[in-house]
């Protein structure tokens, strides 16, 4: 039986997603600027099935971290109707899909892991192959979640005495807006995130004697449960306006956090509480393949990528003129091939090989390593 234990469901036709899988060339899994952003956190994400349906394909798992992207960057997402507009405020948080392995070997951030534990989310063996939860924002997707287990995604409270279960866990055709998923559920990724870094829902927290509930952040008003988009009089909060658009409720049209939700965010990642103060340093950025000189953060990338004319087939610019060695990985890890630029260039040929990411390690005789992801349709 398949429940929503974490957001509001709602069924609605699939949307076609042809017009947004335009997937030619992915520099990094996902598109972010690293310039302004408050905190880099590294993610990897564990794909489990037994089905092959759930086995969702790598776009789809791309287009759930550029929601996810999107919705802590609130400032660049979709205007906040009045009167809420005014408490709207961005995370400024990136979400980085990871290069490098917990073993330091190159990876493209998604492991796929066909077990029956994929049918019983939310049970402890369910949370499986967890990269070091210090290190990486580790996210499982399943195909289905045991009855009545709630949440699968833990706060840092709860994660700091069950350190094997940290992470997002969420249904796998709840991620993205493409493929298996929707518009819809598409939020379901925010919601999660939002609790992995403290936030609790709107009303989760009952005062007594009423139907209402609060989250004791000061700028998000006391609220009844938040099912739908409807603005209806909040008679927790003075008849305001239901807060129908943020993000830590049921709804299906978030937008917003607050700036209260902001800095309490902030507070957590930097407490040692499940060690999330860990996630952004420079030095752990590094290490997961997501600092300054192994990303294309910078603008322009080290890294520059153009399809040449035949499919499969690109070329790469390095950042000098010098002797460059270019190693190329697929999924699994295994090397597709080398190449070599003398002159600041290399082509490179993956026609025949499997759609889905591959990374690139470009390193030269001077130890520099810089590293990206590309996406062959």
């Amino acid at each position: 039986m398949k429940i929503n234990f974490l957001h509001h469901f709602s069924w609605t036709p699939r949307l076609s997603g042809c017009a947004r899988l335009t997937l030619a060339v992915a520099l990094t899994a996902f598109t972010f600027s690293a310039k302004g952003q408050a905190y880099t956190i590294p993610v990897v994400v564990h794909v489990l099935w037994s089905n092959p349906i759930a086995n969702i394909s790598d776009a789809q798992v791309m287009d759930g971290l550029n929601i996810l992207n999107q919705g802590f960057d609130t400032a660049t997402f979709h205007p906040v109707d009045p009167p809420y507009n005014a408490l709207a405020a961005s995370m400024d948080i990136a979400f980085c899909l990871a290069s490098t392995a917990p073993d330091g070997t190159p990876t493209t951030g998604i492991d796929r892991i066909q077990t029956p534990q994929a049918t019983h989310g939310g049970m402890p063996a369910s949370y499986m192959n967890q990269w070091p939860p210090d290190r990486y924002m580790n996210i499982w997707l399943v195909q289905n979640v045991e009855f009545g287990v709630y949440p699968g995604t833990l706060s840092p409270a709860q994660a700091d005495t069950a350190p094997a279960m940290d992470g997002l866990m969420f249904p796998s055709d709840w991620m993205g807006s493409i493929g298996t998923s929707n518009y819809y559920d598409s939020f379901t990724i925010i919601f999660n995130a939002g609790r992995y870094m403290g936030l609790k829902l709107l009303w989760q927290d009952s005062i007594p004697g009423s139907l209402c509930g609060d989250d004791g952040i000061a700028d998000t008003p006391p609220s009844p449960v938040i099912l739908n988009c409807f603005p209806e009089p909040d008679s927790c909060a003075g008849n305001m306006p239901l807060m129908v658009e943020n993000y830590m409720t049921y709804s299906y049209c978030g937008r917003m956090f607050t700036a209260g939700q902001r800095d309490y965010v902030y507070t957590v990642l930097n407490s040692p509480l499940a060690q999330r103060n860990n996630l952004w340093t420079a030095a752990n950025l590094a290490l997961a393949g997501c600092g300054p000189l192994a990303v294309n953060s910078p603008d322009p990338p080290e890294l520059h990528i153009s399809a040449l004319g035949s499919a499969g087939r690109w070329r790469v610019q390095f950042p000098t003129d010098q002797s460059w060695s270019l190693a190329v990985y697929n999924s699994t890890g295994s090397l597709v091939g080398v190449w070599h630029g003398d002159h600041g260039l290399a082509d490179i040929d993956l026609h025949g090989q499997s759609a889905g990411l591959y990374v690139l390690q470009a390193s030269n005789a001077n130890g520099k390593v810089i590293t990206a992801k590309l996406a062959l349709p």
